[in-house]
């Protein structure tokens, strides 16, 4: 099912960690912000971890705009 993951979003990779659970992977910072962004913006999440969505997006444009190191930003992404 991981693999139909890739198929899909057209990215990422499935691997397989110590714990042998297997793992989808995007690692791309163009995919994240093109592909997966967008597709969880259209359908959010419905649970608690739409609040790290959120969290997670706000540290992706935080990079993206080359930011992410001035030390202001290191703060916000800490306290994120």
């Amino acid at each position: 099912m991981l693999n139909e993951l890739i198929l899909f979003f057209g990215c990422g990779y499935v691997y397989t960690g110590p714990d042998n659970r297997g793992y989808y992977t995007v690692r791309s910072m163009i995919d994240l912000q093109t592909k997966i962004i967008p597709f969880f913006d259209k359908h959010p999440l419905q649970t608690k971890k739409y609040l790290s969505f959120l969290q997670f997006k706000k540290v992706l444009a935080l990079y993206l705009e080359n930011k992410s190191l001035l030390p202001s930003n290191i703060e916000d992404i800490k306290k994120l």
